[in-house]
């Protein structure tokens, strides 16, 4: 019984030349939300929103939320308001912001409240997650401060929501030093909040730090390398409900940037993780928050990653599973394989419909391109034993 694994049709829900694909899941509105940098519309920051139906998915129009040169932007989504965040770099004035959207899902037409700004400085390598404990955003990125010392550190904010309106508080360095990337997840099982980075003065290793949110702000526990030989400028990060555990994605320069994933444990402050498991032999393409993303699927207990294969320049999806400490991983899926360039990703869970969604820059072009993934689901109640 059950579904075999399969990738749909890709559906177009940018016609122009995007880059920096992100979102999330609205589960009021039960639609998945793209938010991205519109390259053939004066960079600015642009959102969508879609519908699931089986292995498609239909768009509504797209909506600018940033009329400016927009980088970097990050979405999440908030359970308590029934309302998502996007938080983006406004390039040209070199300030933060966030901003609040409802999804109206007569149509999939976004609105948006006024934004808000929240560092003074710019934002990269951006991540974003709710915490359901608090009932609050956390934003964790790097700033990028020119005359500032250290030049770019690993920096997080708590925002709250209220309306369509979103406040923040003060911003915390976790890290005083370069980070080279940031990917945060919420573990509810803990109530807190992880992040994942690379050090840039310790060789690009993989650290992970706890965070607890209190009122409109966070503080952390002390940072924790993953195994300490692996290393890189990109990373994502999901939480696995059932087996209450913490999965990271990343690229390894230690190993030919292959594709891993590790499964980490929290633990009042701190983290433990087991060891690094291999999903693709090949080199995954990307830096930063343009590289491998990830998704979970709470139905059939899968973590799903969307990533560029560097070998074939094919925008490619793998699920895994958790068991104990570590994660094994099915057969990968090719959703695009038109190659020629790097390909950005976004990769969502709709809850409603079941189904993983990915989205990316087509490669050839880098238009904005969609695929709705049904992972395996087959299983069978033969046995050695009831076999004749």
């Amino acid at each position: 019984t059950g579904s075999a694994p399969s990738v749909g049709s890709a559906t177009t829900f940018e016609s122009g030349q995007i880059e920096q694909v992100g979102g999330t899941y609205d589960s009021n509105a039960n639609r998945i939300v793209f938010c991205y940098k519109d390259d053939s519309n004066s960079d600015y920051g642009t959102a969508v929103a879609g519908s699931v139906s089986g292995t498609s998915i239909t768009f509504g129009t797209p909506v600018v939320y940033s009329s400016i040169n927009t980088d970097r932007s990050t979405a999440t989504f908030d359970s308590n308001a029934n309302k998502f965040a996007i938080f983006y770099y406004k390039n040209n004035v070199d300030t933060t912001h966030g901003i609040v959207g409802t999804v109206d899902p007569s149509d999939n037409s976004i609105s948006f409240g006024s934004s808000t700004q929240f560092d003074g400085t710019s934002m990269n390598r951006s991540s974003s997650t709710f915490d359901s404990n608090s009932n609050k955003c956390v934003v964790a990125y790097m700033k990028y401060t020119p005359s500032g010392s250290p030049e770019r550190a690993g920096r997080a904010v708590v925002g709250t929501i209220s309306g369509t309106s979103i406040s923040f508080g003060s911003t915390v360095d976790f890290f005083n030093h370069t980070v080279e990337c940031t990917a945060c997840t919420f573990d509810s099982n803990s109530n807190k909040v992880v992040i994942f980075y690379s050090k840039e003065n310790n060789n690009s290793k993989y650290e992970a730090i706890v965070g607890t949110v209190s009122g409109t702000s966070i503080s952390f526990g002390s940072s924790v390398e993953i195994d300490g030989t692996v290393r890189g400028n990109g990373v994502s990060a999901v939480f696995d409900t059932t087996s209450n555990k913490v999965v990271a994605a990343f690229r390894d320069f230690s190993s030919s940037n292959k594709g891993k994933a590790v499964v980490g444990t929290v633990s009042g402050t701190s983290i433990s993780f087991g060891t690094p498991v291999i999903f693709t032999n090949s080199a995954v393409g990307g830096d930063g928050d343009e590289t491998s993303k990830m998704g979970y699927d709470s139905t059939n207990n899968k973590v799903g990653i969307v990533f560029q294969d560097d070998t074939d320049n094919a925008v490619k999806f793998i699920s895994g599973t958790v068991s104990g400490t570590s994660i094994t991983f099915d057969t990968e899926q090719v959703l695009d394989s038109s190659g020629n360039t790097g390909a950005i990703n976004g990769c969502l869970y709709d809850d409603n419909a079941d189904k993983f969604v990915a989205g990316y820059a087509k490669p050839s072009t880098r238009i904005g391109r969609s695929n709705v993934i049904q992972v395996d689901t087959l299983s069978t109640n033969v046995t050695s034993e009831n076999y004749i």
